[in-house]
């Protein structure tokens, strides 16, 4: 009877610690921009434009195929495009947990423990209902465990093959998912190749395995035209250093372990056991979290602050349940730190077990607070307290105030009244709450076929996943008009192989030469390509001009989307330049030597009085330099430069 009455105390303590995670977790749900992104394509999808972003171009803006077919059948099921999101993301985040405790635990005990603890990674919770793919990447993920241990009992001789299909849906997912998995996967087959002599049995069950990621890479050659998401092109061409890459990401991993220190905690002990252990699969897996931790820093971590570490925390959580102890005092006292380190990583950063849904809603304007100096961003926090958390949100948040469902078949000919609209950052929402007609142009390229192909402009100032590019002259009406009228003749070319891929009928002769062409011989543009130039010299520019000056008087003027290149004749060492430039504007000035890069960088221009304000800028190590280009970046549109001395001596 003591017995009976002890098993059902635990499980009403397993079934409170259940309920205590899934009310952490609703309390937490929030929309994304980044997820916005790809709810638009959804909009599109369910609403019959196909699988596209802006109407009437075929371009893969989401990098998660397998999320996004998961979101848009939520979507036909629920009908709102937001609570849908909410559903799945709960969903599936709450069957990976399920997962993971129902085979991965010993006894009520461990598992009431490990579901009492989860809750304290930020990372974890944050990243669990964001509209983002990560709730599948964990579901993902512990069935390749499950099916890892089940190879690993009958010696790796019959089940590679869900292993290849695990790595497979992970791809579909998150590419960059399967590192983890990578070394486990590896010696998975190895040890199938050693036990049944057979190379052939092991190369059809991984192209069986493989079978829905080699399917999808090929629907998406002949639909988008290219083998990989558009994001993933956009993100190659960052022309950011890779050692200022390499200190970004470890700037990544600082931010997460003084804002989340229990994730980083976790992510170390579950590395640090398996160096000891015995248990092969938990060495394996730490070796694939040590490859995704290369990758961040390699990459430069994200935006985010957590969400790349929310992946491999949980992968570190599940080693961490494997540990099986001789003493029930030993495993209390195991949980019980793990327990106070996360009530510290928690209180530290003023945070509650709850995660705060009890705030004030705040003004998007003071949101800009929650973007550090690393330009890494509490986006959970930005955004739930922007109006975008399921608790959070007003009466009028996710009604569906938005048209996708087009009576008729849009004559892209025939808009020359399209709303054309031009950001970098916040893309998400701006574009999905617009309809499906109005076309974005994402400067920061990833969900624009153009400019993904086009080198972002160095900014030293640049922030992490917002590298912008420069909006090619002509590229705006090219879209009204449906008709090519990029005045540039490198990105006219390409332009015109995009419009092929991305517009034309699928089966067709040119296009398939021009899918040919942009996949192993693109043509590469100089991102300053993208804007219309001006010619200048330094003698043009040498008679030195006063603050106050009038912008227009003896000045070389500058219309907006062009630039001003000034050759400086034989290349000289630049130390430092003096120049005015037009008081209210803000412009970036780039040095170059036989067209390479040499030094670059962002001068705002803030002068009290209008006129011309008068500048020195001294380089921390001097170029050599043959040309010096200054273009506008934001300001009144009359932008202009009175005088450019270099080297001044004054």
């Amino acid at each position: 009877m003591m017995r009976t009455d002890s098993q059902l105390l635990q499980k009403l303590l397993l079934f409170l610690a259940a309920c205590i995670y899934a009310i952490i977790l609703l309390r937490t749900l929030w929309i994304s921009d980044d997820a916005a992104i790809t709810l638009r394509s959804v909009m599109q999808f369910t609403h019959g434009q196909g699988l596209v972003f802006n109407l009437g171009e075929r371009v893969q803006a989401y990098t998660h195929p397998l999320w996004f077919f998961l979101l848009s059948f939520g979507y036909v099921l629920v009908g709102n495009i937001f609570y849908a999101t909410f559903l799945v993301s709960f969903l599936t985040s709450s069957a990976a947990v399920y997962l993971f405790i129902r085979t991965m635990t010993i006894g009520y005990s461990q598992a009431i423990a490990l579901l009492f603890i989860l809750p304290f990674s930020q990372a974890f919770i944050d990243y669990s209902g964001s509209g983002l793919e990560t709730p599948l990447v964990y579901l993902l993920s512990v069935l390749f465990v499950i099916w890892f241990m089940q190879a690993e009992q009958q010696n790796f001789a019959k089940s590679c093959f869900k292993l290849w299909l695990g790595v497979s849906l992970l791809y579909l997912t998150r590419p960059d998912a399967i590192l983890i998995v990578l070394p486990a996967l590896g010696y998975a087959v190895f040890q199938q190749v050693r036990t049944t002599k057979s190379i052939t049995q092991a190369i059809f069950q991984a192209l069986g395995g493989l079978a829905p990621a080699i399917v999808w890479t090929g629907f998406s050659i002949i639909y988008y035209g290219f083998p990989f998401p558009n994001t993933a092109y956009a993100k190659l061409g960052t022309g950011i250093p890779k050692l200022e890459l390499m200190a970004q990401g470890v700037y990544y991993i600082f931010d997460s372990l003084k804002y989340d220190p229990f994730t980083i905690t976790i992510i170390a002990l579950a590395i640090c056991y398996s160096i000891f252990s015995a248990h092969r699969l938990s060495r394996l897996l730490s070796i694939g979290i040590a490859l995704y931790f290369l990758y961040i820093l390699r990459i430069g971590g994200d935006f985010m602050s957590g969400r790349f570490f929310a992946y491999p925390f949980f992968i570190a959580f599940m080693l961490l349940a494997t540990l099986h102890f001789n003493r029930l005092r030993h495993q209390v006292l195991f949980y019980a730190t793990l327990a106070a380190i996360g009530g510290i990583s928690i209180t530290v950063n003023n945070q509650s077990f709850m995660r705060d849904a009890d705030l004030q809603i705040l003004p998007m304007q003071s949101l800009v607070e929650f973007i550090r100096s690393t330009g890494i961003a509490d986006e959970r926090k930005f955004y739930y307290f922007g109006n975008k958390g399921l608790l959070h949100a007003t009466r009028n948040t996710f009604t569906e105030n938005f048209d996708y469902q087009l009576d008729k078949p849009v004559d892209l000919n025939n808009l020359s009244d399209r709303t054309i609209k031009t950001v970098c950052g916040g893309l998400g929402f701006f574009s999905l709450n617009s309809g499906a007609v109005p076309y974005w142009i994402d400067a920061c390229a990833l969900a624009n076929p153009l400019l993904s192909r086009v080198p972002a402009i160095y900014d030293p100032n640049w922030r992490i996943g917002h590298f912008a590019r420069s909006v090619p002259e002509g590229y705006e009406d090219s879209i009204r008009y449906n008709k090519n009228m990029i005045k540039d003749p490198c990105l006219h070319d390409l332009y015109d192989k995009i419009i092929l891929i991305t517009q034309a009928p699928l089966f067709s002769t040119e296009r398939f030469n021009a899918i040919a062409e942009l996949n192993f011989n693109p043509p590469k543009c100089d991102s300053q390509s993208a804007l219309s130039n001006i010619d200048a010299t330094l003698a043009s520019l040498s008679e030195r001009k006063q603050n106050g000056h009038p912008w227009n008087q003896k000045t070389i003027l500058i219309p907006a989307k062009q630039r001003l290149t000034v050759s400086l004749g034989e290349a000289v060492w630049v130390d430092n330049f003096d120049f005015s430039f037009d008081h209210n504007d803000q412009y970036q000035v780039f040095l170059y030597n036989k067209n390479e890069l040499q030094w670059s960088s962002v001068i705002e221009v803030d002068g009290v009085s209008p006129g011309l304000v008068s500048q020195l800028v001294k380089l921390k190590k001097a170029v050599l330099a043959d040309k010096l280009v200054i273009e506008p970046k934001s300001g009144d549109q009359l932008y202009s430069v009175g005088h450019l001395i270099i080297n001044d001596k004054k």
